[in-house]
């Protein structure tokens, strides 16, 4: 919705966006020419006339006192970096209570190291900006970075390939369950109030029971 918003406007000044990166604006006009990119909450805008700059720069100005007016905002504070506010908003919606920091654990101690370290080497200076922010929310006690092993690292799961026996113990971290299992666990106790445990299927549904609790997840629920 508000990525649509500002396309619109951004066109409705004059801007044309790429067709190869939906993300980029160009506007030209004789030997004016502005280029703007947009990544999801920061915008750059540069150019070959400053002037020309400075007036993308009054335009969106006027464009976000229009928007918090739009939605009754106009009269709340600026805050550098809000999402402090965001997290304590999400975890009373969800009624779960947490102390700060949060702990977010990190199988990298080099990472840990750089992360904590307020003085930058020759090796990270091309680091990206993403490093400042983070080191901002461990300085003011938002999160703190905690040193786990490897193998414990239950992340992996989502974005690596792993070996069957290091997948199967994330899987069971992560309290995983098979949907299949879970419907077929359901149709066996359904029976099981109609029939009875009788003979011998009440036997072998119990055990399949007993083994598909152990199985590696399939599906996650």
């Amino acid at each position: 919705m508000w990525n649509d918003k500002l396309t619109s406007a951004l066109l409705e000044f004059g801007f044309v966006q790429s067709k190869h990166d939906y993300s980029l604006f160009v506007k030209t006009c004789d030997n004016v020419f502005i280029a703007l990119l947009v990544y999801v909450d920061d915008i750059v805008v540069t150019g070959n006339v400053l002037d020309e700059v400075n007036k993308v720069k009054d335009f969106f100005k006027k464009y976000l006192l229009e928007l918090l007016a739009e939605y009754g905002l106009t009269a709340c504070k600026p805050a550098l970096t809000p999402i402090e506010a965001y997290v304590d908003d999400c975890h009373d919606n969800l009624k779960v209570k947490i102390d700060l920091p949060v702990e977010i654990f990190v199988d990298n101690k080099s990472a840990i190291q750089i992360a904590n370290n307020p003085v930058f080497h020759e090796r990270t200076k091309h680091f990206e900006i993403d490093l400042y922010f983070v080191r901002d929310k461990i300085t003011s006690g938002l999160i703190s970075p905690i040193k786990i092993e490897s193998k414990d690292n239950i992340s992996d799961v989502f974005t690596k390939g792993l070996h069957g026996a290091q997948h199967a113990f994330l899987v069971v971290k992560v309290q995983f369950l098979e949907l299949w299992c879970l419907q077929l666990k359901f149709f066996f106790l359904s029976l099981k109030s109609v029939i009875g445990t009788s003979g011998a299927w009440w036997s072998f549904a119990e055990s399949w029971m007993y083994l598909s609790s152990s199985r590696v997840a399939g599906a996650v629920i």
